[in-house]
């Protein structure tokens, strides 16, 4: 049962031990709760913004990749992460830009 003025959040066990894991392992001065709802806050508007400045940009990913599809060109293209290192084959840094301010880039 949540706290008085809380809402009780359903996560499967293992995300949430593995996301309590990652999170301990930055050392915030703030509560789990709190950064969790900050992370989310902050996705949720990123992808707003994703949205707004590149409405024509469709993006999916696929393990350690994103494929973006420009609706206005028709141009289709990978960014993904390789060697720690995130490369983009295209010369448009949009599509870098695009994918690196994706909150399901790297989430995998």
């Amino acid at each position: 049962m949540p706290r008085d003025g809380y809402t009780g959040l359903s996560i499967k066990a293992e995300e949430y031990d593995k996301l309590y894991r990652d999170f301990t392992k930055l050392k915030k001065d703030i509560t789990f709760t709190k950064w969790h709802t900050k992370i989310v806050h902050a996705a949720t508007k990123k992808a707003e913004i994703l949205d707004q400045v590149f409405p024509n940009f469709t993006g999916t990913i696929i393990d350690d990749a994103m494929i973006i599809e420009d609706s206005k060109s028709g141009k289709i293209v990978k960014v993904e992460l390789k060697d720690n290192k995130i490369i983009c084959k295209d010369k448009n840094q949009d599509f870098l830009i695009y994918a690196c301010l994706h909150p399901e880039f790297l989430s995998q």
